[in-house]
């Protein structure tokens, strides 16, 4: 006899708890490494002092940039988790269903693939109908799921062209999660 496939309740609640627990932990994780870029380049600006100026003031200056993109990327990705984590609070977070169109493996082929892998923390995008676009994070995704809790290649391997979507937005612009109708059924 073939199993039925059950599906896990999903409730607006869960939801914003799944993005409040990803927020929290995003906050802290970027907050420690904007602090130790900083100290980072303190540290760098006390090696740096003594002889050989120019050579010392290139070094700094390229450090310097790379550093001074690093923050900058660090910051935005802080601010937008501290308005994903508002928006739980002030019922910012809307819900859409939407039908998948497309489904794009961000890994690439070739020799280098750990590499270029390491540097990008999404494993593929998932695009739909209204032209919403959400990056499947690596790692665990449903953690709080008792059935489907799955990785990120789960998440890509159960995504069929024409599954609908349940999506957690913020306003109508970012996909914050996506849940699959075939897995999860949404209840107030």
């Amino acid at each position: 006899m073939p199993k039925e496939n059950i599906k896990e309740i999903l409730t607006k609640d869960i939801i914003k708890n799944e993005i409040r627990n990803i927020s929290k932990f995003t906050i802290i994780h970027t907050t420690i490494e904007l602090g130790a870029l900083c100290s980072l380049f303190i540290l760098l600006l006390f090696l740096n002092m003594g002889n050989d100026f120019v050579v010392k003031l290139l070094l700094l200056g390229w450090t310097g940039l790379v550093i001074a993109f690093l923050k900058c990327w660090l910051i935005y990705i802080l601010v937008y988790s501290i308005k994903a984590y508002k928006a739980t609070q002030n019922d910012g977070v809307n819900i859409l269903v939407e039908k998948l169109v497309d489904i794009k493996n961000n890994i690439p082929d070739g020799a280098d693939i750990r590499i270029k892998a390491r540097f990008n923390p999404f494993f593929a995008s998932l695009f739909f109908e209204s032209g919403n676009r959400y990056s499947i994070p690596r790692g665990i995704n449903y953690g709080w799921s008792k059935k489907y809790s799955m990785d990120n290649r789960g998440v890509f391997r159960a995504s069929k062209i024409g599954d609908e979507f349940y999506l957690a937005v913020i306003g109508n612009k970012k996909v914050l999660l996506a849940y699959n109708t075939k897995f999860f059924e949404l209840r107030d």
